[in-house]
């Protein structure tokens, strides 16, 4: 994640070993995804559909950051056309499902 300079940005960094870290964020990543795709199945309807970009966007960002493509999240976003396109299809997912009316 930080490895360069953690301990002038975060004193509390140093208590903490970099794969347990690295298991934390994958665990989030996966909750996060597990949560949005149970939301989804509740409402019902085409939103369902949004889970596939949403997956990918997670499993690529996950992908960038163990990678060793640190940095803030932000410019890792910016710098990667594949999430780029994964956020586009998901946001069109979303206002599909909120403006088909």
């Amino acid at each position: 994640m930080l490895k360069v300079n953690a301990a002038n940005c975060r004193p509390a960094l140093n208590q903490y070993n970099g794969d347990y870290l690295n298991l934390s964020l994958v665990l989030a990543g996966g909750s996060a995804l597990v949560t949005y795709a149970l939301y989804t199945v509740e409402k019902g309807g085409h939103l369902i559909y949004t889970i596939i970009p949403a997956a990918y966007g997670i499993f690529r960002y996950l992908q960038l950051i163990l990678r060793g493509k640190n940095g803030e999240p932000i410019e890792v976003f910016s710098k990667d056309f594949q999430l780029w396109i994964v956020s586009l299809l998901f946001l069109i997912g979303i206002a599909w499902e909120v403006y088909k009316k």
